[in-house]
């Protein structure tokens, strides 16, 4: 364990000797209070009996306005004397009141909901920026102890009544652990209102959150994803006949168009064997990339206002078809994944042969989980879950490497001359994963693709058992505590020139931090479980957009400051004037 700096010993002696002086005035005061707050208490208790007399007896009229201004004065009074004595504790005696950070943020939520709504997708902009006040805020042998991190950096920030978030790339492993080490819960705060908590991913608890990872992880497995990779190919083979379908038409494609429909159909096969249908349509179902967007971007707003989602539910369809298109909004309201699941349901019990290789639900509701974990309200959210995650992530990634890629002609001309020799066999014989992956170039603009395409916002997690040591804090037990995989990806001592996309940083011998600070799919117990069908969509994808003999893309009217991230919404989008990046097929 790490020694304290003298200077931190000291700042954490003065913490507490103030703590202990404000809980000494906190209790003398409620002391000297408590009798006049009796007093308001039975007077107001009095007109309250009075009033109700007088309106049994029918006479209203009688009624004395002293008597209401009374109670409205002594349950206001009350009610700011409870808020004055939360935010007193909460900036002054709560467990967390020892670490630094905006006091707005320690007294309330607030701030983060004018950062995320008001401000537009901020929250995890204004996160760096607290960890960069303090850090420059930190006396001078204090700040010694920190120089394996970058600069000036706090290493950790709290940023709410009862969370906190570390920058300190060392400690990721220490922090996502796996169930080896020790138990991790979700933060259930973190997530409220969103309609998925029935999914795996956003089980509370780490044991039900096992049991139900479990019983998915084979298909999700490499060998599993093997197993369906042919039908993957399949999808973005037919994504390739609709590019060379509009080879010199002069159109104009939105790319996170085409490939919100290409990821949008193969989780929909993966996930349920459906036949969406995505791909077929004209335009490429725009539709369907809206509305990926709008639930992710909303979250924020339903973790707030939970009841906002559960009132969208409760919604006739024929209302939501006047906003999105029939199907889409059966989408959005789960009916349709819910009509999947009983089919399934249906056709495994009819069926005499073995259908647990088809889809996930398949796989399943085949299995021995127990028959709760079976149920259509359950396998709804978890449906949910892996349309909106399959669907925008996969996609997004994909964006970066086609804008990257025909940014820079080189890059181009590099990648494309990589892929002639596994190209020889097409269109008779398509590249496999294992193929492709060892091709450097390729993983190269891959991973360039996560790493600036990292998930923006702290991912929250909570050691239900034992407290966390970080440093010369101790992190009580249960406290949620995050990192961003964006300040992870974006560390300039890790990565030079972190903003630029730069494949060949990871061809032959290159930094092994690297490798340590790359975490697109986060770790330990509850990293991403799809980890080896987005590797395999990706490999596929990006390959088939570059192969030799192709039709040759070329960006139209694209700028770079429209796909760079600057909004945190867990996810990291582009400002919100950015134009869609389109390209033309010659």
């Amino acid at each position: 364990m790490e020694k304290s700096s003298p200077a931190l010993a000291l700042a954490s002696e003065k913490a507490w000797e103030f703590a202990s002086k404000a809980d000494a005035v906190l209790r003398t005061g409620v002391s000297r209070a408590a009798p006049h707050v009796l007093a308001a208490k039975n007077k107001a208790w009095e007109g309250a009996h009075s009033i109700g007399t007088k309106l049994a007896q029918g006479n209203v009229g009688d009624i004395d306005r002293t008597e209401v201004t009374t109670i409205l004065s002594v349950v206001l009074g009350l009610y700011f004397a409870y808020v004055f004595a939360l935010v007193f504790y909460r900036l002054y005696l709560h467990p967390l009141a020892k670490f630094p950070g905006y006091k707005i943020c320690a007294a309330c939520e607030w701030y983060e909901f004018y950062c995320y709504i008001v401000k537009g997708g901020q929250w995890g902009n204004e996160i760096r920026k607290m960890h960069e006040k303090y850090g420059k805020q930190l006396p001078n042998p204090a700040r010694g102890a920190f120089k394996s991190l970058n600069h000036n950096f706090c290493p950790i920030v709290r940023t709410s009544p009862w969370e906190l978030s570390i920058r300190d790339p060392v400690f990721y492993d220490q922090l996502y652990v796996t169930a080896a080490t020790r138990k991790t819960d979700m933060w259930p705060r973190g997530r409220e209102g969103n309609g998925f908590d029935n999914s795996h991913h956003l089980s509370v608890s780490h044991d039900l959150h096992r049991i139900r990872r479990k019983h998915l992880e084979p298909f999700f497995s490499r060998q599993g994803i093997t197993r369906i990779e042919p039908r993957i190919a399949e999808l973005v083979m037919k994504m390739d006949k609709r590019i060379v379908g509009l080879k010199g038409s002069g159109a104009v494609v939105p790319v996170d168009h085409l490939l919100c429909a290409l990821t949008g159909d193969v989780i929909g096969q993966v996930s349920s064997g459906m036949q969406a249908g995505l791909l077929d349509d004209p335009d490429f179902t725009p539709a369907w990339k809206d509305l990926m967007i709008k639930s992710t971007t909303i979250a924020p707003l339903f973790r707030c206002f939970p009841w906002i989602n559960k009132f969208l539910q409760s919604l006739p369809t024929s209302i939501m078809n006047s906003v999105y298109p029939k199907g889409i909004s059966n989408m959005m309201l789960g009916k349709t994944g819910q009509r999947n699941i009983e089919k399934i349901k249906s056709d495994i019990a009819t069926s005499k042969k073995d259908l647990s290789g088809v889809s996930v639900f398949h796989h399943l509701l085949s299995s021995d989980v127990p028959e709760s974990e079976k149920s259509t309200d359950r396998l709804r959210a978890e449906s949910m879950i892996l349309l909106l995650a399959g669907t925008l992530a996969g996609a997004h990634t994909l964006t970066f490497v086609v804008f990257y890629v025909l940014q820079n002609p080189q890059i181009e001309k590099r990648l494309r001359t990589e892929l002639q020799p596994v190209f020889k066999g097409y269109p008779n014989k398509m590249p496999t994963w294992a193929e492709l992956e060892r091709l450097p170039y390729l993983r190269g603009c891959i991973k360039e693709a996560l790493r600036l395409n990292g998930l923006v916002g702290n991912l929250a997690r909570c050691s239900p058992d034992e407290d966390i040591q970080f440093r010369q804090w101790v992190i009580p037990k249960k406290t949620p505590v995050g990192m961003s995989i964006y300040a992870m990806h974006f560390d300039p001592s890790v990565f030079p020139e972190p903003e630029a996309f730069k494949p060949e940083r990871w061809v032959g011998q290159y930094d092994r931090n690297m490798d340590r600070n790359f975490v697109p799919f986060t770790k330990g117990s509850r990293s991403c479980l799809g980890i080896n069908l987005a590797w395999a969509e990706l490999y596929l994808a990006s390959a088939m957009l570059f192969r030799p003999g192709g039709p040759k893309l070329v960006l139209h009217n694209a700028d770079e400051s429209d796909i760079k991230i600057s909004r945190d919404y867990i996810m990291g989008f582009a400002r919100a004037d950015a134009k869609d990046i389109r390209i033309k097929v010659e």
